[in-house]
């Protein structure tokens, strides 16, 4: 049996009985149009839940899915519009599945994408079209990957919000991974957040 949040083996849509298989996208930009990242070059995108909490993009993958994947990226197009059509979640996509069994026993499997500045305001711009803008999602939230000179503002303050599930470990992972915060940064902001919380 597993535990809420335990990190499990990856396994296709339907293999175990009694789960549902939920899968979300995170959308990370590393590089931007200028020949030399900066600070500027480097973004995280969240959404606004219609529950007020932050979360990734994505859903319950549906019998008719063949894999994860197909049914993650017919959750993107339903949740991010016309914007999300160039977006294609793969399987080397993939980072991380969790477990949870409250309030159903759900397994969450956690895939992100770096994308280029161009392709994440193509997705932001097509967002408010989507089918379930205004119903599930509020709107798309960009996550800011800087610490202000107070040490709360930016990062810190965003972590001190609310997410759904598991949805701050999967950023925090996610950041550490791509490298998009030095890690000692993130790992004070995560410190601070939780003093916050």
């Amino acid at each position: 049996m597993s535990h809420p949040g335990e990190r499990i083996p990856e396994f296709g849509c339907h293999d175990q009985e009694g789960l549902l298989p939920g899968c979300h996208s995170s959308n990370l930009r590393r590089w931007g149009t200028r020949s030399r990242p900066c600070k500027d070059d480097r973004s995280g995108q969240m959404q606004m839940r219609f529950d007020g909490r932050l979360g990734f993009p994505g859903g319950f993958v549906d019998l008719r899915d063949t894999s994860l994947e197909e049914g993650l990226n017919r959750e993107l197009r339903e949740e991010l519009g016309p914007g999300a059509a160039s977006l294609h979640i793969a399987e080397l996509d993939y980072m991380s599945s969790h477990a949870s069994e409250n309030p159903q026993r759900v397994v969450a499997h956690f895939y992100a994408k770096q994308l280029c500045l161009d392709e994440l305001r193509t997705i932001e711009e097509g967002a408010t079209r989507a089918k379930d803008h205004g119903l599930e999602v509020m709107g798309l939230v960009r996550v800011p990957l800087y610490t202000m000179r107070d040490g709360v503002g930016g990062l810190p303050a965003f972590l001190s919000n609310t997410f759904i599930g598991n949805a701050r470990d999967q950023l925090v992972h996610a950041l550490e991974t791509f490298q998009l915060v030095p890690r000692e940064q993130l790992q004070k902001a995560v410190s601070t957040a939780q003093k916050r919380l």
